[in-house]
């Protein structure tokens, strides 16, 4: 008899031990909860197309007015912060009226009309290119506006400036009959080809 309660005791403390070393092995198996990576900013609702595209996201305005764009971050003076983007936007500005005059003055001079008249070595016509589109750019940069202004949810102050074609041409045509006489023709001949330049850049896009 005391035999077999000798036994049922020793199997239940083995049951025991056993269940004892199995517990650790078993919580092993329980997965460790992964961390959730932190998502991005979703973009603003409200931003304005132009702060990505610029220019181009006013493609009904093509060849009727000129688009630049800046932006300044996050700083203590919000004006100065708002003047800094404006001023980044007049500069992209400029840069686009630099391009825009200096690739139309090359084609003016090598035109013709010009060519047959104007006897320039290649550093007057760079020079006389140079100093033209730098006036023109001036005097276009006078009329520009600051369109808009958008302040995204990180703090950056995006600043978008418009000047009409119209006015830009105004200034073209100036500045190329205002010096004709170093070219040694006419300021008629001057206007007539600039002319001919600006039209046919508004019917190839370019």
């Amino acid at each position: 008899m005391r035999r077999v309660q000798r036994s049922i005791i020793q199997k239940i403390l083995l049951a025991l031990a056993l269940g004892l070393t199995l517990e650790p092995g078993l919580s092993c198996k329980k997965k460790t909860p992964e961390l959730k990576e932190k998502k991005e900013k979703t973009p603003a609702k409200n931003e304005p197309a132009w702060v990505k595209k610029c220019g181009a996201a006013f493609s009904f305005a093509e060849k009727q007015e000129s688009y630049g764009c800046g932006s300044a971050p996050v700083l203590d003076n919000k004006q100065f912060q708002l003047k800094s983007a404006d001023e980044r936007a007049r500069t992209d500005l400029a840069k686009n009226l630099d391009s825009f005059s200096a690739a139309l003055f090359q084609d003016f001079l090598a035109s013709p009309a010009i060519k047959e008249k104007a006897d320039l070595t290649e550093s007057e016509q760079q020079e006389f290119i140079s100093s033209i589109t730098r006036e023109v750019t001036e005097i276009t940069l006078h009329g520009a506006q600051v369109l808009d202004r958008w302040r995204a949810p990180d703090g950056t102050v995006y600043s978008l400036l418009r000047v009409g074609f119209n006015e830009f041409e105004g200034a073209l045509k100036k500045q190329a009959a205002g010096r004709a006489a170093e070219l040694k023709i006419d300021p008629q001949t001057a206007l007539d080809e600039v002319s001919r330049q600006i039209a046919r850049r508004r019917v190839s896009g370019k």
